[in-house]
Formats: C-alpha cells, structure tokens, sequence
C-alpha cells in the first residue's frame, strides 16, 4: 500500500498541548527536548515493507498501483507506466467486432481508484478485447511466490436519454491474474497458473494466485476479456502486489502448488452430421472441456489447430469431433442429404465473402454516397421518415435526432463530412446482415482541408482544419423495412478519436 500523508491527523489532544504549551517558553524548552528524543526513537524503531496481509516481504513490482507518469506503447492511446507491457489478443474475430485493440490510459477519478491518486484504464466501445498487462520480477529459483490485483467493471449500454449505465453481467466480462512461473510473456502459455475468474461489475474485486518460480524470473498477468460488445466497456487495474510467499513462521519458502481443480462443464450434444461443437463459456478450460467430452486436450489442440496452449477464448467454437461420414441418412430422405444438411456441414465462408442479400446491398448503397457515388437514388432508399440516431462513442457521448428522407441523409449526415474531406475515400471493410439488421464496419482516408463545424455529429467545437490526411474508422448500423432505410446508427472507431482528440496524422 502506498503511504499518505495528511498533517491533521495528530490525536486532538497532542495538538491542543502543542498550540497551547508552545506560548510558555520553558514548556517550549520542554517541547524541544521533546520532540527531539521522539525524533531519536522512530529512528531506530524498524518498520518492515508490508502487503495488505502484514507480510514483511516487500512488493516486488515497480509501480504496482500505476502511480508514474505514463508512456504510449506503440500507439499515442496505448499509454502504460514504466515496468508494465501489455499482451493484446487479436484472434478469434469471427465478428468485426470481436477482439479490437483497446486504448489504455491513467484514471484520475474516484470511485475507480483502488489505491493512491489513479489507476490504470483499458477500453474499447462496442466490441470486445482481450488483454493482459503483464511484469516480469527476478526471484530466486525455486520460490514461491504470491500475486494479487484488484480490479473494476464496466459492461453496459447506455440508456436513450442517459449519459451512463450500470455495469451489467450480460457481456460475459470476467477479470483474473496469473504467474507464468518460467517468466514468460505470454498468457498463451500452459505453464501459466490462474487465479479464479470473477467479475466485479462496479466494485472492486481483488484476485490472488500462488506458483512456485521455475526459473531465476516470474511474470505476473492482469487478464481481462468479454464475450459481447458493449457501449461502455472499461476495466480498471490498481494496487498489484507479487512478492516471496514465505510461511508465516518464517520457516523457508512454502511451495503452493495450484490446486488440482477442474471447473465442471456441461457437454454440448452432436449435430445431424455427428460433429460436436463446443462454445466456450466463462470458465472452461481445455482440459476441462476434454472430461466433459472423454476426450484429452491433445485433441482438441490438434483438431482446433492450437498451438501448444489452454488459453482460449469465451465464444470460441472449439471441434470436439468432426463430421461423421458413416452415419446413415433418415428412412424417409433420399440417400443424397437435404440441402440444408450440406450447408450445416461446410465450412462457414469468410465474413469478406459471405453471400449477402438485398438489405446489404441497401447499405452499402447509402454509404457509398460518402464516396460521391449513386446520390440521386438516396429517395428510394431512404423511407419517407428516417430516423437518425447519431454518432456514439465508447463513454457516453451520443446524439439523438430525426432527419427526414431525401435530403436528411445527405445534408446531415454525408455532405458535411464530404464539406471536412472533400477527397475521402470511404471503403467497406465488413458487411453482417441478419433479419432487418446490417452492420457495416468501414475505413475511410481524407484530407482535413475545413473547419469541423460545432455541432456536427454531436461534436460540441470547432475543429480548426490543418490540411493533414487523417485515417478514420467506425461502424454503421442500418434497420431496413420493406426495402428502404428507416434508421441508422453510427459508432466511432478510435482513429476518429486520434482526429479529434490528439490531430495523429498519417
């Protein structure tokens, strides 16, 4: 725990005494003598470095409550302080908004600090992601050694006509740590061994692991990840510990060993062709997916292609068994399956070049006006009232409004965008299209020649232009009834926020 400092925190009688006998020169004489013998006495009074335990093994890690200034990693919003590094999942991403790269940044603000003046924060609006802010700390060879972390939760949607919500479990958002006892740097590794999972949605919750070092260095790991996107996504970090695990009676080291613990998980039953699949949930590990299955963890690394890992992922789709081939067809179909049963059991082709159908082919209509393309046609596929909800962000802010069809679009939404970049380049990068819904997600390159006005976009000031070339991103979301528009969505990507926050340039 970091020391702090308060000068009023003398017992009320001592600063009566102090205030009143320091007017009385022999009580002052009295005072001197006084305060100098105490002086002498702390002084050789030993004070031991102590956890929250009342352990006299100090904290080995440098800066375990993120207290120093801090320094981008690579990117101007991936700030970490000196000491820790960072491990950044980007696999799976069978959706476009699964595994992103979040921004990480110090936290000054009650109540998401654990201890001292801030925390560490990482984010990521409507997506998931997948981190483990990691240290490595020399101990003898052969150590044990305890590690700690407290850690906040943020999952949730913001309410129409709020500026904030209650972090909500629905997101599947969990927090742990971990040790790697041979101080690797990947949390990847079979060798690391983890706390429990919990998910401490807006509280702090602390979490603790044991290990013994197999090696002269140990690597301790803050891991956090979620299944779903959520408007607000945020996990804070503060106040780690990792020190020498030494017995309470100070006999030596104690050697712990994880306990010999596998999470109960619930078999999923085989489809028509006989494979099995299973989606990971909060918890499982492989090898406690290979005994509810009765297979090994060997197979469902050598099936999955996983590399030499138990890490995985809530929502992964794991093969427990593929598709049999010898399993007779029902008495009443033909020999040659149903068609739907072929498509079961290929393949599910790249999002990039799934077959899309008319409500794609709407969306993508409506955003290629950014490009200047097809505007006559925003009439037809727009209806006569449509609703736009605004721009989102991952903290709060959000516009709500309703333009009208034709001009709404392309006077609120697209020539003022096209006025700011008027050489953009809008290009689609993922289209997802299910029932009324499509989710386009998009890159797009310009040139900022003019001012942003104040306004646009629930942008609240004048962004003065600087003729620099900025890239941008997000993701536009579309409702379409009866073959035309009726709302829209959209959500900012972080290279709109480098724009507006920070002028990165290409």
């Amino acid at each position: 725990m970091k020391a702090r400092t308060n000068n009023n925190n003398a017992p009320e009688f001592l600063r009566g005494c102090f205030a009143e006998c320091w007017r009385n020169d022999s009580m002052r004489k009295f005072g001197l003598i006084f305060l100098t013998m105490l002086i002498v006495v702390l002084s050789v009074v030993p004070v031991a470095a102590q956890d929250d335990g009342g352990n006299p093994n100090p904290n080995l890690l440098q800066d375990p409550s993120f207290e120093s200034a801090f320094t981008g990693r690579g990117r101007p919003d991936l700030n970490l302080p000196a000491g820790w590094n960072i491990f950044i999942a980007t696999t799976p991403r069978n959706e476009v908004w699964q595994n992103l790269e979040p921004v990480a940044f110090p936290h000054t603000t009650q109540p998401e600090i654990q201890d001292g003046n801030q925390s560490l924060n990482i984010n990521r609006g409507f997506a998931t992601f997948t981190v483990a802010v990691y240290q490595q700390v020399s101990v003898p060879e052969g150590a044990s050694v305890r590690g700690r972390a407290w850690a906040w939760l943020q999952t949730c949607d913001i309410p129409d006509n709020a500026d904030t919500c209650d972090s909500s479990p629905e997101f599947n958002a969990f927090t742990r740590v971990g040790i790697d006892p041979n101080g690797g740097t990947n949390p990847n590794d079979a060798d690391v061994v983890w706390s429990e999972q919990i998910a401490p949605h807006n509280q702090w919750g602390r979490m603790r692991v044991d290990a013994t070092a197999t090696a002269g260095t140990v690597t301790l790991f803050l891991f956090a990840t979620q299944q779903w996107p959520a408007e607000l996504n945020n996990v804070w970090w503060d106040n780690a510990l990792l020190r020498l695990n030494d017995g309470e009676g100070g006999g030596g080291n104690e050697v712990v060993e994880p306990p010999a613990f596998v999470p109960f998980v619930t078999a999923q039953g085989p489809a028509e062709d006989g494979s099995i699949v299973h989606v990971v949930q909060p918890g499982d590990t492989i090898d406690s997916i290979a005994v509810a299955y009765g297979v090994t963890r060997d197979d469902i690394l050598a099936l999955n292609d996983i590399a030499d890992a138990r890490f995985i992922f809530v929502g992964q789709e794991l093969t427990i068994r593929e598709a049999q081939t010898n399993i007779p067809a029902p008495v009443e179909e033909q020999p040659a399956p149903p068609q739907g049963q072929q498509q079961q059991v290929q393949p599910s082709p790249p999002l990039a070049t799934a077959p899309e159908g008319l409500n794609a082919a709407i969306a993508r209509q409506a955003l290629d006006m950014f490009n200047g393309v097809g505007q006559e046609a925003v009439g037809q596929l727009f209806a006569p009232t449509f609703e736009w909800h605004g721009s989102r962000d991952g903290t709060g802010t959000a516009g709500s409004f309703t333009v009208l069809a034709p001009d709404g679009w392309l006077e609120g939404v697209v020539n003022p965008v096209r006025q700011v970049f008027p050489d953009l380049v809008f290009t689609i990068d993922n289209v997802v299209e299910e029932n009324n819904y499509v989710t386009v997600q998009y890159t797009a390159v310009g040139t900022f020649t003019n001012d942003w006005p104040s306004g646009l976009n629930s942008v609240r000031q004048t962004i003065p232009a600087n003729g620099e070339q900025f890239a941008l991103d997000g993701i536009f979301q579309f409702r379409i009834d009866n073959g035309q528009i009726t709302s829209a969505w959209h959500y900012w990507g972080w290279l709109w926020f480098n724009f507006f926050t920070q002028g990165t340039n290409l």
